[in-house]
C-alpha cells in the first residue's frame, strides 16, 4: 500500500512538473513575440524593450515617422540614423530636420528638395554648391521671376535659369524681341539643357516631329545658342519664317527656314517634310537629319537613328537614351568613348 502512494506520489509530481514546463513555455513564447513585432505609431520609449537591434531599429524607424519625431532618430545607430532623419524632413517639410543629417552632401539635397517643393528660395542660402545654384534656378524657373536668377552663384546655371524664363516669357507673349535677353553663348551643355526644360508650346509640353527644338538638338557639328532657340520656337510657334533671320548660325537658319517651310502650318506630316528638306539645297542632309531623329525620338524606333548614318546615327542613338533615360539605346552606338559615357550617364539618371 506505501509503495502505491509512492508511485502515485511520484506521478502525481510528474504532472505537475510538466504542467508547469507548459506554461513557462508559453510565458517565454508570448514574450518572445512581444519582442520581435514592432507596434506601429508607439512612443520611441518603448522601443528599449526590444532585445534583437534590427526590431529596436524598426520600432524607433516607425515611431519617429508617425509622430514626426526626429528626436527619436538620435536613438538609432550612426549607420540608420540619417535615412530617419532624411525620411522625417521629408514627411514633415521641415528643413530644420536636414541640419541634423550628418553627410554634408544629402543635407544640402534634403534642404535643397523642401525649398524647391515649397518655393521657400531663403532656404537654399544655407547650403552648399552646386546645391544652391541648382535650389535658386529650379525656384525662379518655377516661379518665373527672373531676377531671381541672379542670385545663383553657378555663372552657367545664372545663364541657364533667366535663358528658360524669357524663352517662357517670349513664348506667352509671342513677342520675339523677348528673345535678345536669352543668352548667346553657342555652349552645346547650355543650350541643349535649356532645350530640354522648354516646351515647344507656351500652353503645354512638345509633341509631334514639328517642336522646333527637336529639329535642331543634337545635331552633329550644328551651332545655335539658346538664343536661336528660342527665336526657332517662336517662328514655328507663329509660322513666321522672317524670325529664322534672327538667327546667329547659318546652318541653323536656314534649318529653321526649311522648317517652317516644310511644316504648313505645323500640319505635316513625316513624309512630306522629308520632301520639303530635299529641296533646301546645301542644308538638305541637315533638315532630313533633324526631321528623321525628331521621328525616332517620336517613336522610340533606333532603326531610324540607323538610316541617318554615321555621326549623326550615334547623336540619335545618345538623344533616345537621353530623352527615355533607357541605357539600351547606348549600345548602338559606335564610337566607343561616347558609348561608354552614353551608358554612365542615363545610368547616373535614373
Amino acid at each position: 500500500m506505501d509503495t502505491i502512494e509512492k508511485e502515485g506520489g511520484r506521478g502525481l509530481t510528474g504532472k505537475r512538473l510538466k504542467l508547469y514546463l507548459a506554461a513557462t513555455l508559453l510565458i517565454l513564447i508570448a514574450a518572445l513575440v512581444s519582442f520581435l513585432i514592432v507596434p506601429a505609431g508607439s512612443g520611441a520609449g518603448v522601443c528599449s524593450r526590444y532585445v534583437i537591434q534590427q526590431s529596436k531599429n524598426t520600432c524607433i524607424m516607425n515611431a519617429a515617422l508617425s509622430g514626426l519625431n526626429a528626436s527619436a532618430c538620435a536613438q538609432l545607430p550612426s549607420a540608420y540614423s540619417d535615412t530617419c532623419y532624411l525620411q522625417v524632413a521629408a514627411k514633415a517639410g521641415d528643413s530644420r530636420v536636414c541640419g541634423h543629417v550628418s553627410d554634408s552632401a544629402q543635407a544640402y539635397s534634403c534642404t535643397a528638395s523642401i525649398a524647391i517643393s515649397t518655393g521657400n528660395y531663403s532656404l537654399c542660402g544655407g547650403i552648399g554648391e552646386p546645391y544652391i545654384s541648382k535650389c535658386r534656378e529650379a525656384i525662379a524657373v518655377k516661379s518665373n521671376n527672373v531676377s531671381m536668377c541672379t542670385g545663383v552663384p553657378n555663372a552657367t546655371s545664372s545663364e541657364i535659369c533667366s535663358a528658360i524664363i524669357y524663352i517662357k516669357k517670349a513664348q506667352l507673349s509671342g513677342k520675339f524681341q523677348v528673345c535678345a535677353n536669352v543668352t548667346g553663348s553657342n555652349s552645346q551643355y547650355v543650350t541643349d539643357y535649356v532645350i530640354g526644360n522648354i516646351s515647344s508650346s507656351s500652353t503645354g509640353p512638345a509633341t509631334g516631329i514639328g517642336s522646333a527644338f527637336q529639329q535642331i538638338a543634337f545635331i552633329p557639328n550644328m551651332t545655335y545658342s539658346a538664343r536661336d532657340v528660342c527665336y526657332d520656337v517662336l517662328a514655328e510657334e507663329l509660322g513666321n519664317a522672317t524670325l529664322c533671320s534672327m538667327i546667329s548660325g547659318t546652318s541653323a537658319r536656314n534649318l529653321c527656314a526649311a522648317q517652317i517651310k516644310s511644316n504648313s502650318n505645323a500640319t505635316s506630316n513625316y513624309t512630306q517634310m522629308l520632301a520639303g528638306c530635299a529641296q533646301m539645297g546645301y542644308v538638305s542632309t541637315a533638315c532630313t537629319q533633324a526631321v528623321m531623329l525628331a521621328e525616332a525620338l517620336r517613336t522610340r524606333n533606333a532603326s531610324m537613328c540607323g538610316s541617318i548614318g554615321g555621326a549623326g546615327s550615334d547623336s540619335c542613338y545618345l538623344a533616345l537614351a537621353k530623352a527615355y533615360t533607357n541605357s539600351s539605346y547606348c549600345s548602338y552606338i559606335v564610337n566607343a568613348s561616347q558609348r561608354s559615357s552614353c551608358t554612365g550617364s542615363t545610368e547616373n539618371a535614373k
